[in-house]
């Protein structure tokens, strides 16, 4: 299952390659930063378990970053990569560097464990352009800077956002595509504002209201789409 997701979302991420930029876009989208935020975090928590040879912990580190990454990140992001006429060509410049700077990422993490798979994806995509002769003679991605635990909460509260939409359609057995009439967020710190478009995008969110108080989220289907 694990190596099947691998190729899946290798030939996805790949699909986006052309006139992609090979350098860090100056004005990155929140959750695109997020993503390479957390890859910070697992690569860092990777190399201490393999210093202790604790290859099953450090395997768990990967597989934990991969699945957020097909589940949450990809899912998110792809309205962006999908339509620029819409939400702008920078906005798909800057999924475009964190989509293919995470594939690249996770092919070397897991080519200690898949050995074969990794190098076969690898060496298509980046490493024969590259004159490289093998992932297994690379080195891990490192992404700038140190990690951010604020930007690593407001990719969570947005993972948690999105999940409870997810799950508040297929509770009334409805498309996922279905339009969310109202979004109430409660509690939650102005910083989610930012990723504002990218919820309203993958929910299909119509509009969103903030309120103070106790953490909640209240979510209204449109009433046209609701089965009696």
């Amino acid at each position: 299952k694990l190596v099947q997701k691998i190729w899946n979302a290798s030939k996805f991420v790949i699909s986006f390659f052309e006139n992609a930029p090979t350098k860090m876009p100056q004005n990155m989208e929140v959750l695109d930063k997020w993503i390479l935020n957390e890859l910070k975090q697992t690569t860092t928590n990777f190399e201490k378990y393999m210093s202790k040879y604790e290859m099953g912990l450090a395997l768990k580190e990967v597989e934990k970053l991969f699945w957020n990454f097909c589940d949450n990140y990809i899912e998110i992001a792809k309205n962006r990569l999908y339509k620029p006429e819409i939400y702008g060509q920078q906005a798909k410049e800057s999924a475009q560097y964190a989509a293919s700077t995470m594939l690249e990422a996770l092919l070397k993490l897991f080519a200690i464990y898949m050995p074969h798979v990794t190098e076969e994806i690898y060496m298509d995509t980046f490493g024969n352009a590259r004159g490289e002769k093998s992932v297994h003679l690379t080195r891990f991605v490192q992404v700038e800077g140190d990690f951010d635990e604020e930007l690593s909460k407001l990719g969570s509260e947005v993972t948690q956002i999105v999940s409870a939409i997810r799950g508040e359609k297929s509770k009334n057995n409805v498309s996922l595509k279905t339009q969310v009439e109202k979004l109430v967020l409660t509690g939650f710190n102005e910083d989610i504002k930012q990723a504002e478009a990218d919820i309203k995008a993958v929910g299909s969110v119509e509009s969103i209201e903030y309120k103070s108080g106790e953490k909640n989220i209240e979510i209204t289907l449109a009433e046209e789409n609701l089965t009696a």
